[in-house]
């Protein structure tokens, strides 16, 4: 398991409200090398991460399958990050330690 520091972005505002995500995200990887690999690419992640947050809104992540489809689509980020430099994604799931939405 590899854990990212915290991450807090502005969602998509709806109805005029402007609102918040605070998440903690940690990685799960079966790769003995994942933890290496990952810090390594750790700023196009975190950045990769922070856009596709940033594009979200507060009623796609309320319910539970939006975290799930969430999760999912951070797995795919980081698939798209290691292929670009010729490299297997270590990362098998994303789990969130901590998300808030205010």
């Amino acid at each position: 398991f590899v854990p990212m520091e915290t991450l807090t972005v502005n969602l998509q505002p709806e109805e005029g409200n402007d609102r918040y995500l605070q998440i903690g995200i940690t990685f799960k990887s079966f790769d003995k090398h994942a933890e290496e690999q990952i810090k390594t690419y750790t700023p196009e992640l975190r950045s990769k991460v922070l856009m596709l947050l940033a594009s979200k809104t507060p009623t796609e992540l309320y319910p539970a399958d939006g975290k799930v489809k969430l999760a999912k689509e951070i797995v795919e980020l980081c698939e798209h990050v290691f292929k670009a430099v010729g490299k297997e994604s270590p990362v098998a799931d994303v789990l969130f330690t901590n998300f808030v939405i205010q």
